[in-house]
C-alpha cells in the first residue's frame, strides 16, 4: 500500500511533463490519450524498480528522458533530434518547478535537501503535486490561447530541416539533467537551480529562434512558387 501514492504521483509526473511539453510545441495528443496513460503508468512503474528495487536511482531520471523521447518519436512521430530537444525543454521546466517549490518549503522550514532525494513523503508527493498542477495550467493556458511552437511537426512524412542549434540544446538539456543528479547527491542546491534555469532560458530562446527561421524558410518557399508561376 505505501507504494501506491508512489506509483500515483510517478505517473503524473511522466503525463504533466508529456503534456506541458504537447502543447508547447503544438503537438496533438488527442488521438493518443490512452496510450499516454499506459506509457505513464510503464514508466512509473519502471522508476520504481529503478528507485526501489534495484536501488540505482541516479539512472532513473536519464533513463526516464530517453524513454519519453522515444515516446514522441514512435506514438507521435516527431523527428528524433526534435523529440530529444523539446522532451529535454519540458523536462528541464518541470525540473525548475519542482526547484522553485522546495525553496518556498525550504524557505519556511518545511523541507531540506533530503527531500529532493526521497522517494516518498508527504513534502515529496506535495512537491510532486504542486510541480504537476503548474505544468497542467500552463498547458492548459497554451491550449486555450493556442500559444506555442511551431516548427515541431507530428507528421512522419513531411522534411524538416536538420538543425545544429538544436542540437546542441539537446546536449545542454541532457547534460543540465545528468549533472542535476549529480548536485542532489551532492546537495549543492544552488547548482541545480542555475543550470536548470539556464537551460530552460536557452532552449526558449531557441525555439523562439527556430519559430523565426520556419516562417522565414515557409515565405521564401512561397516567393519562390509565385515566381515559378
Amino acid at each position: 500500500m505505501a507504494s501506491i501514492p508512489y506509483f500515483v504521483f510517478g505517473a503524473l509526473d511522466v503525463i504533466a511533463i508529456v503534456v506541458l511539453t504537447s502543447k508547447m510545441y503544438k503537438l496533438s495528443l488527442a488521438k493518443h490519450l490512452w496510450k499516454m496513460v499506459a506509457f505513464a503508468v510503464s514508466l512509473s512503474f519502471f522508476s520504481y524498480l529503478m528507485r526501489v528495487v534495484f536501488e540505482i536511482p541516479q539512472f532513473d531520471f536519464p533513463a526516464q528522458y530517453v524513454l519519453m523521447s522515444l515516446f514522441f518519436i514512435f506514438v507521435l512521430g516527431v523527428k528524433y533530434y526534435h523529440a530529444a530537444f523539446i522532451v529535454g525543454a519540458g523536462t528541464t521546466i518541470f525540473l525548475s518547478l519542482q526547484l522553485t517549490v522546495y525553496l518556498v518549503f525550504a524557505t519556511f522550514g518545511l523541507a531540506n535537501v533530503e527531500i529532493l532525494k526521497n522517494n516518498t513523503g508527504l513534502y515529496v508527493h506535495l512537491l510532486q503535486f504542486f510541480a504537476e498542477l503548474v505544468c497542467i495550467m500552463v498547458a492548459l493556458y497554451l491550449h486555450i490561447g493556442r500559444k506555442g511552437f511551431s516548427f515541431v511537426t507530428n507528421e512522419s512524412t513531411r522534411e524538416s530541416k536538420f538543425d545544429r542549434s538544436i542540437v546542441l540544446a539537446t546536449l545542454l538539456s541532457v547534460t543540465t539533467i545528468c549533472l542535476t543528479i549529480y548536485f542532489v547527491y551532492t546537495e549543492n542546491t544552488l547548482s541545480i537551480i542555475i543550470m536548470a534555469g539556464a537551460s530552460f532560458i536557452i532552449s526558449y530562446l531557441l525555439s523562439h529562434k527556430r519559430v523565426d527561421d520556419h516562417d522565414r524558410e515557409a515565405f521564401e518557399a512561397y516567393i519562390a512558387r509565385h515566381q515559378e508561376e
